[in-house]
């Protein structure tokens, strides 16, 4: 059977053990999404390869690919950047937490995600504000890429500008104003500190602001009951509570 080469850049995702010498990698690539590639040899003490495949790493990789098989073969790899390198141990979940959305959530938009994601990460080492609102950013970013957006302006219901009084659904359809929420039991109030954060989300990433823990908490809720319901019922990101 012929085999066709391919080449991308990719993040390392994760990796496993595979026989004696080798690793089975999942790759998150800019040209064909999350894919599975085994590294024979990466393990033996001589080889090229020795800090290439840590989790987080960028690399440009070469690879060969049987039309009967999912699983692609590397022939070369070109290490690009260690994203982690100098992050501390309490900032990891940020980037972590990518590794769970990629793999749970499927779409054809490889190259617009993997800038994404890099933008993301560049962001997160080179800006000195909270790493909480860039995350929210890159979510609303990411979440609009895949159609499914979070609208925090306007009414779902009604399309009415939102004012400073907000509310939710709880079934994970929106933010509604407080007009189309009298008399709706399906509808709950936001407390006052995540509406201001909602009002000036646009802004997030480039002005720093004070935040207690339990709206943080509240926000990243909102945002996984989105999850939950554009996506699948069961859906979770078990790293989200780590992020504040």
């Amino acid at each position: 059977m012929m085999s066709v080469f391919y080449s991308s850049k990719g993040i390392v995702i994760s990796k496993i053990k595979y026989k004696e010498t080798s690793y089975i990698l999942k790759i998150f690539t800019e040209k064909f999404g999350l894919i599975s590639v085994i590294v024979h040899g990466a393990r033996k003490s001589n080889s090229q390869y020795l800090g290439y495949f840590n989790i987080m790493n960028e690399l440009h990789f070469d690879l060969i690919k049987s039309a009967n098989s999912e699983i692609y073969l590397l022939k070369d790899a070109d290490f690009i950047r260690f994203f982690l390198k100098n992050i501390p141990y309490k900032s990891q979940a940020y980037f972590y937490i990518v590794n769970e959305l990629v793999r749970k959530i499927y779409t054809d938009e490889y190259d617009i995600i993997y800038q994404l994601i890099i933008k993301y990460f560049e962001s997160l080492i080179e800006n000195k504000i909270r790493k909480i609102y860039i995350f929210w950013r890159f979510l609303a970013k990411f979440l609009q890429i895949l159609g499914n957006p979070i609208f925090y302006d306007n009414c779902y219901l009604c399309g009415s500008k939102l004012t400073s009084k907000r509310f939710i659904s709880k079934r994970g359809d929106g933010f509604v104003c407080e007009f189309c929420s009298q008399n709706n039991k399906a509808i709950k109030a936001i407390s006052s500190e995540a509406t201001m954060i909602f009002e000036k989300f646009r802004n997030l990433g480039n002005v720093d602001l004070e935040i207690a823990d339990n709206t943080i908490q509240e926000i990243n809720s909102i945002f996984l009951l989105h999850l939950k319901t554009h996506f699948h019922q069961d859906f979770n990101l078990t790293l989200l509570n780590e992020l504040n």
